[in-house]
């Protein structure tokens, strides 16, 4: 990514947008992309390539809002329909909707998830999940459940020991909270058990399994 460099040479004259109102240059390091409504702005690097796949200007993003935006330890792109996120160990990735909502709740990539690291998909045992740097975002099938299951974070410790249990379809089964601080404990809570984690012991692992 250039965070703030030049768009290098053009490669062709001021073109039209097919489908819409606007137009563009393409630059050799760059492209620049106007409309009445979102003015001008580079778009270039790896948002280039994920926009373009996705349609450019016709698709689900529309026009870019923004030129690229520094972050620490990436970029950060605005468009009409979401904003793009990038780090050299990611790549350029959106996060949307519920996922979002939680992901701007835990301090986006500066919390504990770090950036997104994939699209969303679907999950093993249903629902759908998104991975971040440090840990992954879960949502429950909530049709499947007749519930409404809030999709939850999983990170740090906890994370790697939910994994080793076979993430959704291990014993745990789908996270129900984020983690919940408590004097001398972290604890988050599953569909099937309860992870622990404190400062002696590390991690532990309490399953709702009974002998009857």
């Amino acid at each position: 990514m250039r965070l703030g460099g030049a768009p290098g040479e053009p490669l062709n004259s001021e073109t039209p947008t097919p489908l819409r109102t606007g137009a563009y240059n393409d630059f050799t390091r760059q492209a620049i992309y106007w409309s009445p409504g979102t003015g001008a702005h580079t778009v270039g690097g790896a948002f280039y390539g994920y926009w373009g796949a996705r349609g450019w200007e016709n698709g689900p993003l529309g026009f870019p809002t923004s030129n690229e935006i520094g972050l620490r330890g990436g970029v950060m792109q605005q468009y009409e329909g979401g904003t793009l996120y990038y780090s050299a160990t990611t790549g350029a990735h959106q996060v949307r909707g519920r996922f979002y909502t939680l992901w701007d709740s835990l301090r986006w990539e500066q919390g504990p998830l770090g950036y997104p690291a994939s699209e969303p998909a679907p999950a093993a045992a249903g629902g759908t999940f998104q991975r971040f740097q440090h840990g992954a975002i879960y949502e429950e099938d909530r049709f499947a459940t007749d519930s409404l299951e809030e999709p939850y974070a999983i990170s740090g410790a906890f994370y790697p020991s939910w994994a080793a249990q076979g993430y959704e379809r291990g014993r745990l089964g789908y996270p129900t909270t984020n983690e919940v601080y408590y004097p001398g404990v972290v604890v988050q809570y599953f569909s099937g058990g309860t992870l622990y984690w404190t400062p002696c012991a590390g991690v532990t692992v309490d399953t709702y399994e009974y002998c009857g």
